[in-house]
């Protein structure tokens, strides 16, 4: 499927975020520090601090977009055989509903909606700009006394009964005022993690093709720096006191789309699907005319740092940010390490399997792995891309900030799962036609990979969406993985479906799934079908329950209204003489569960659903919700 990309760079309301101060900021001193190996080592381009936060009501100027589904058809793929080949017939029967009561359900309260974004952006509701933002990318983590949330476009903190500490506000607005003017212009594809070993918040969003339509704010950005990183991470465990601000150089070139973060021992680490300019031809054009070159000029990504990668062709980009740094408010080494387009395998189809959408292992435990533990890297492969049948394959990168030519990189399993077809089918809706029903993103993991230390093992616990019945019923295919010391191996997979609704099953998926110390498994999810508006789910299992099986699913918040794709929305671009229309069938792209650190029983979900007090004449009248639920057995 062709990748696209729908951007509106909106018109600033002004500077509003109060700081009782802020510090000089740092600029960082030829940050290229180059090859090392097989790794480069860069450092941050731009960083300072912000005082305590007195105020949340930032209004600073955004772009908002939506994001690419999957990407085209790589060339190695194209020379590599038979990309819709299947060498096993895929299964057709989702796992068993485990016996058993579920989950007791907590605190359950709204979050962040898209009538959050009409208070921050009023322009919205103006007849020549009739924007929403969409999907919303909801994100969000707890520590022992808050909960932040994050979305396209908006920053919320509360307290852990649901009151609202501070905000709404932009998700931009921890940057305003940076000497780096991009961070104020963010792209989305927000990140909300709380480091449980270090008590800290790490925020961040990506920020891409530096340009602005506004000449009254020029963006102050070094020559040629085209796509970056930007990150917040807070000076204590209390959002409001201050964070610590960069900006990290992803590339000059090739865009750093869908990132995902994973709080790790000694570093933070990153993944980015990168798309150089030359893979997508109609943002290449764009790029290309502000450069006053030619796509062929600019078709790859500036930055090669491996022989063994297409640098034309979309690929993954890993990037580990030395914590030490950022924990003391200094300027940031990171390492750069780049995972081949393909890899050929005994598993993929001749010419290799494909790479995408790399998640890394995120740390939602007190208890951390020893500090040499390499971060272990989950890639989800499965036909048509290059594989015969589907896989999880799994990478381990090693950061050595110290000696960065020593930093590894490494694929150290690729583990056969069940063979359920992909998820390529929408999630209908009441009253909706089938074919323009909501996205369910199966060509990927979702976020996060959440990453577990117990006594005799480690655990890491993913998830993506399958078409479970072989008729397009989506269900949740997830997977506990397990390492002893010898090499992960899949402990247990199931492919759920849930039927507390419907006796047929409801469509399920855009799942989050987290372990807690017990090993309960956890797992949030979206529901929807002809007869039931889009809703939120949640089930779990305990460790006595039969391996592979979930209990019965129950409601977090049910839907009641259908967000309308048929709405068209035109975003107007004074830069084209046309317009761009677009069908609103976006959902997710993604959302996340939690384990709270206060007692590492507790699980934390957030999601959107449509409400009843959602507009089917509305674009995109999204809300969310945030809520907890435990096992009576988790003391």
């Amino acid at each position: 499927m062709k990748p696209h990309r729908y951007r509106l760079l909106l018109l600033t309301l002004g500077l509003s975020l109060v700081a009782c101060s802020q510090s000089k900021p740092t600029v960082a001193p030829s940050p290229d520090l180059g090859q090392q190996g097989e790794v480069y080592v860069s450092q941050s381009l731009y960083n300072d601090e912000t005082g305590p936060l007195t105020s949340l009501t930032g209004q600073s100027l955004q772009r908002q977009k939506t994001e690419p589904r999957s990407p085209a058809t790589p060339k190695q793929l194209e020379k590599g055989g038979s990309l819709k080949s299947q060498s096993i017939t895929p299964q057709t029967t989702p796992s068993p509903i485990a016996p058993g009561a579920g989950p007791q359900l907590g605190k359950v309260f709204e979050g962040l909606s898209n009538d959050d974004n009409e208070a921050l952006y009023p322009f919205l509701t103006n007849p020549t700009r009739p924007y929403r933002p969409f999907p919303p990318d909801t994100v969000g983590d707890v520590s022992e006394k808050y909960y932040v949330q994050g979305t396209n476009s908006g920053l919320l903190v509360l307290d852990k009964s649901g009151n609202r500490v501070a905000g709404p506000v932009k998700f931009d607005a921890l940057w305003e005022g940076f000497k780096f003017d991009g961070c104020s212009l963010g792209d989305g594809d927000p990140l909300v993690h709380y480091d449980r070993q270090a008590g800290r918040w790490v925020i961040s969003q990506m920020r891409f093709h530096i340009h602005t339509l506004d000449p009254s704010n020029p963006v102050t950005v070094p020559p040629g720096s085209e796509s970056y990183q930007c990150v917040a991470i807070s000076k204590t465990a209390n959002p409001l006191e201050g964070f610590y601000r960069y900006a990290f150089q992803i590339d000059k070139y090739a865009d750093n789309d869908y990132g995902k973060m994973g709080v790790w021992t000694t570093g933070y680490y990153f993944t980015f699907n990168m798309f150089p300019p030359g893979s997508r031809p109609e943002e290449g054009e764009d790029e290309a005319a502000l450069k006053g070159q030619s796509v062929a000029q600019i078709g790859k990504a500036s930055l090669e740092i491996n022989p063994n990668v297409d640098y034309t062709q979309p690929f993954v980009r890993l990037m580990a940010v030395n914590k030490a740094d950022m924990l003391r408010g200094k300027p940031a080494k990171i390492i750069f390490r780049d995972i081949p387009n393909v890899v050929e395998t005994t598993n993929s189809e001749p010419g290799g399997g494909y790479n995408f959408s790399a998640m890394p292992s995120d740390l939602k435990t007190v208890k951390a792995p020893a500090a040499d533990t390499p971060n272990t890297i989950v890639i989800y492969g499965f036909p048509p891309y290059g594989y015969k049948v589907p896989v999880l394959r799994l990478y381990d990168f090693t950061a050595n900030f110290d000696r960065p030519s020593q930093s590894k990189l490494g694929q150290v399993s690729e583990v056969v799962v069940a063979n359920y077809a992909p998820a390529l089918q929408n999630a209908p809706q009441p009253g909706i036609p089938a074919e323009k029903g909501l996205d369910n993103l199966g060509d990927r993991l979702m976020f996060h990979a959440q990453y577990r230390v117990f006594p005799t093992y480690a655990a890491i616990v993913v998830n993506h969406a399958v078409d479970a019945d072989g008729k397009g019923q989506l269900g949740v295919h997830w997977y506990e993985l397990r390492n002893a010391g010898l090499g992960w191996t899949l402990y247990q997979e199931g492919v759920f479906v849930d039927s507390h609704l419907e006796s047929g099953g409801t469509n399920t998926w855009m799942a989050g799934v987290g372990i807690n110390k017990l090993g309960e498994i956890g797992v949030g999810y979206s529901l929807s079908s002809n007869k039931v508006f889009p809703s939120i789910g949640f089930t779990y299992r305990t460790k006595s329950d039969p391996l592979g099986q979930l209990r019965q699913g129950q409601t977090m918040a049910l839907g009641g209204n259908v967000q309308n794709p048929l709405i068209r929305y035109v975003i107007p671009d004074p830069t084209k003489p046309e317009v761009e229309q677009v069908i609103i069938n976006r959902w997710g792209d993604y959302s996340v569960m939690s384990v709270d650190p206060s007692d590492e029983c507790t699980f934390w979900y957030t999601t959107e659903y449509m409400s009843a007090a959602s507009d089917p004449k509305q674009r995109a009248d999204w809300k969310t919700v945030i809520g907890s639920f435990r096992s009576p057995d988790c003391k």
